[in-house]
């Protein structure tokens, strides 16, 4: 570190309210859909046991129920937490495996 750095003043931190650590991934074969409808092409961002964040042009509303697959795995149900752009974040109805986010994010699928 730099004598310049070390007296920089820093932004508060964002007060984080996960349950659990997130990975970053970078799964391009994802899809998520509603009730219903066809499934559209979305990208897997970051992913912890309890929710992700997902690329996507789907534009549903916060609260809504979907259905994620990964890699062409079975469909996980979650609901939409928030959206900001084509940027998602969904919290899942039920944890994921441990082995299955790991898989994930050492792109083991």
């Amino acid at each position: 570190m730099t004598a310049a750095m070390r007296f920089r003043a820093a932004a508060p931190a964002a007060f984080e309210r996960r349950d659990d650590a997130r990975y970053a991934v970078d799964v391009k074969r994802a899809t998520v859909s509603q009730h219903g409808d066809q499934p559209s092409a979305a990208a897997l961002i970051d992913i912890s046991a309890y929710g992700c964040r997902l690329a996507a042009t789907l534009v549903p509303d916060p609260g809504e129920r979907l259905w994620l697959r990964f890699a062409g795995r079975p469909a996980i149900a979650a609901t939409l937490v928030w959206q900001e752009g084509e940027a998602l974040g969904c919290r899942f109805d039920e944890p994921l495996a441990a082995t299955f986010v790991r898989a994930l994010t050492l792109h083991l699928i």
